[in-house]
């Protein structure tokens, strides 16, 4: 098979057996969003704690999931699973603020465990990875689905060091709850390695220290991985970004070459990325366009344009229907959905900008051009008017307007007479306002500018064989 990416809620794809017959994976590797009241994003260089102009939103905690999914899989839940119902709803006994949305987070990912139970192979073994005010609750339902008895470890991994707090206890590590489907599970204990000086001084010399063994990971704590740094080269500015050594061991621990890997909150894509770079094969899931382009811009940067030919982007709109389907569902997830069309960064909403791309130029000089998304039926020449202004304003070279619907003759005849910007690099003229509808895209009907670069920080090189980058069937 195919690796595959899929746009949209992990619970109806993981209902739906076409895509995800019981017994599929081996590993599974989960870290959900809970309580938290953030907004997750990513920006474009990740290096400052302060929110930048250019930050997106990724999904806003547990509010943009399909509710009306989760309440009929609850209501089947209780009627099926009534002692995991009922774990959902003593929470609710609690009060303050903390833990107003604790129900609702309980109830997305309770319905989604059982799911999850359902494709896992008998051999398969979950890890969530949880905050302290998570675990508890989590750790019940988990109780309850995979049973108490196959709890193979709850692995401590500190993220931080320990800090001053007057008013209450550090918090400096997050749980990672492993569990398998039976008895019969597949796990391979992780080493770790000692420096070269700490080998000489105790290794037999004679033996040219061929009977030097390194010591087994702890298996119940990690504190030699590190959090992403601010600075860190594999930093991408998305919220929950998690370090890639963290990811690779738990996919080394939990499985084998050739095995099958699921992430259904696949957010930017470390988990992806590891298994790919480990040889396993791999699902992943999510909810928001910013993670799957995200994801998408990853594996192109680390493994070359060639990757994407080793997985299946599912999901996604095809043709104008569905994109209006999705204008009419989220309209920032159409915008977000529309700019990876042509490779632009996305930006929040400045003075109408949705995104946003960077070309070079003669002498180092490095050229912007701004996107604009337009998904209702209201579309009027004096729109032209409006970009050729905001372009200026952005000290752009071009503006790219993308309209769901069929634009309007005036406008058309307006962007040709909006003037055009001159390349000295390219030494040609482009016009300085370009039309285009989703379905001149769809149908490959591309925009008439110089080659473009994406603004986003990019990922590292992965050193991989050719082999690497073909689907293991």
């Amino acid at each position: 098979m195919k690796n595959k990416l899929y746009y949209g809620d992990n619970l109806i794809w993981l209902r739906d057996q076409d895509h995800f017959p019981g017994e599929l994976v081996d590993l599974i590797y989960l870290d959900p969003p809970f309580n938290s009241d953030a907004d997750y994003g990513a920006n474009s260089k990740g290096n400052s704690g302060k929110k930048s102009q250019t930050q997106l939103l990724a999904f806003d905690d547990i509010w943009n999931w399909d509710k009306e999914v989760s309440a009929l899989a609850l209501n089947e839940m209780g009627s099926n699973v009534p002692d995991i119902a009922q774990l959902i709803k003593l929470p609710d006994k609690k009060k303050g603020k903390a833990s107003k949305n604790i129900p609702v987070n309980l109830e997305l990912m309770a319905t989604r465990l059982l799911e999850l139970h359902r494709v896992l192979k008998p051999t398969g073994s979950i890890c969530l990875h949880c905050n302290y005010e998570a675990v508890y609750y989590l750790k019940e339902i988990l109780d309850a689905i995979f049973g108490k008895e196959n709890l193979r470890n709850a692995i401590v991994w500190k993220r931080a060091a320990a800090r001053s707090d007057a008013k209450k206890g550090d918090n400096v590590h997050d749980v990672i709850l492993c569990y398998s489907k039976s008895s019969q599970c597949n796990w391979n204990p992780q080493y770790l390695g000692r420096i070269q000086s700490y080998k000489a001084s105790f290794c037999n010399k004679d033996a040219g220290n061929k009977h030097w063994t390194d010591d087994i990971a702890n298996p119940d704590m990690i504190i030699d991985i590190s959090p992403i740094s601010l600075k860190a080269a594999e930093r991408l500015g998305y919220h929950t970004q998690k370090p890639i050594a963290l990811l690779e061991r738990i996919i080394k621990a939990g499985s084998n070459e050739g095995d099958i890997i699921l992430d259904p909150f696949c957010g930017c894509g470390t988990s992806i990325v590891a298994a790919q770079k480990l040889k396993r094969r791999w699902i992943g899931i999510d909810i928001t366009q910013l993670a799957i382009y995200l994801t998408e811009q990853r594996l192109k940067d680390s493994y070359g344009k060639s990757i994407k030919d080793s997985y299946e982007l599912l999901g996604n709109p095809c043709d104008v229907a569905s994109a209006k389907a999705l204008w009419s569902k989220n309209e920032r997830e159409f915008e977000l959905w529309a700019l990876s069309l042509v490779g632009a960064k996305p930006r929040i909403r400045n003075g109408g900008i949705e995104g946003i791309l960077g070309f070079a130029e003669i002498g180092n000089k490095k050229g912007t051009i701004v996107v604009q998304i337009k998904g209702s039926t209201y579309l009027v020449r004096g729109m032209i008017d409006d970009m050729v202004g905001l372009i200026e304003k952005e000290g752009a070279a071009i503006g790219l307007l993308i309209t769901l619907h069929k634009p309007t003759l005036g406008m058309i005849t307006d962007t040709v007479h909006a003037g055009s910007y001159q390349s000295e690099l390219w030494n040609r003229n482009y016009l300085k306002i370009q039309l285009r509808t989703v379905n001149d895209l769809l149908e490959g009907k591309s925009f008439d500018i110089p080659q473009t670069y994406s603004l986003l920080k990019k990922s590292e090189r992965v050193k991989s064989q050719e082999a690497d980058l073909k689907p293991l069937l």
